[in-house]
């Protein structure tokens, strides 16, 4: 009788541990379930803060690369504006009344100094800026000669730093009285500063004048073959004011306003001529 109690006793263990068994069966697939869900959410926030870090670097690197495009503009604008600048070069006009313009105009030097003074319709000053990226003065003053221009060149050219020069000059010496060598003196004096100053020179020869008086007009045609033969770049304003005759007492029809000046029409149409006939624009 005491095997057989031992025995159920054994058995009702065995059955209750069984249950035992079977009970934790439940909590365990709980637990796994658990597990894998919250393996499930590390891997998702992981796979979101890896979302974050790239978006964050893309805007990042794009701020960079947005910021390093605008650092290379404002240099590269401030490059091109100093280069601007620096290869801006200077053309002069100087000489008598023809250079400085139509009568009711202004140069920069006449009929005062005045450095202010901007070029207008009706001055070979106006049309080459036009038509040019110069910088063009206008320091011509009427009635002067190539005598006022050398004892002066201190005053008219050197502060200019001019890179090419335009002079029209030559008439008002013959028609005071000076003589031809000393026009040739002067002209050469001329040749020779821009030479060493390395400043190209074009100048013209002297043109129409009607009615020119018989002594005049042999010195002017004296001077203007022996310009031909001179190491300088002319402009043939002979050609262009007797309207190709090179009868210096023609005038070109309809383009002067008296017996020696341009008009306003003449000017402008004058000024075109010596871009068109001379290396100015270069």
């Amino acid at each position: 009788m005491q095997i057989k109690s031992k025995e159920r006793v054994s058995d009702l263990s065995e059955v209750n541990k069984n249950k035992r068994e079977v009970n934790a069966i439940p909590n365990l697939t709980k637990n796994l379930s658990e597990y894998r869900m919250i393996d499930s959410l590390l891997k998702k926030y992981i796979l979101f803060t890896q979302l974050l870090y790239k978006m964050a670097m893309f805007i990042i690197n794009k701020r960079i690369k947005f910021i390093i495009l605008v650092i290379v503009l404002i240099i590269s604008g401030c490059q091109n504006e100093l280069n601007s600048n620096k290869e801006q070069k200077t053309i002069l006009i100087i000489g008598d009344s023809i250079a400085q313009g139509y009568k009711l105009t202004k140069g920069r030097l006449y009929p005062k100094k005045d450095l202010s003074i901007k070029n207008e319709y009706g001055q070979i000053s106006f049309v080459i800026e036009q038509a040019t990226k110069a910088k063009v003065l206008n320091n011509g003053i009427p009635d002067k000669t190539t005598s006022y221009i050398r004892d002066n060149w201190e005053i008219i050219v050197t502060p200019e730093t001019p890179d090419t020069i335009y002079m029209h000059i030559g008439v008002n010496d013959f028609r005071k009285g000076y003589k031809l060598e000393e026009v040739k003196s002067n002209i050469l004096w001329i040749i020779q500063k821009c030479k060493s100053n390395e400043i190209k020179l074009i100048m013209a020869n002297i043109g129409g004048y009607k009615k020119i008086p018989n002594h005049i007009e042999k010195e002017i045609q004296s001077i203007n073959n022996w310009l031909k033969m001179q190491n300088v770049e002319l402009v043939d304003y002979v050609k262009w004011s007797t309207d190709g005759t090179e009868n210096l007492g023609y005038l070109k029809p309809g383009m002067f306003a008296d017996v020696i000046h341009p008009s306003k029409e003449g000017y402008m149409q004058y000024g075109q001529y010596i871009l068109d006939n001379s290396t100015i624009r270069d």
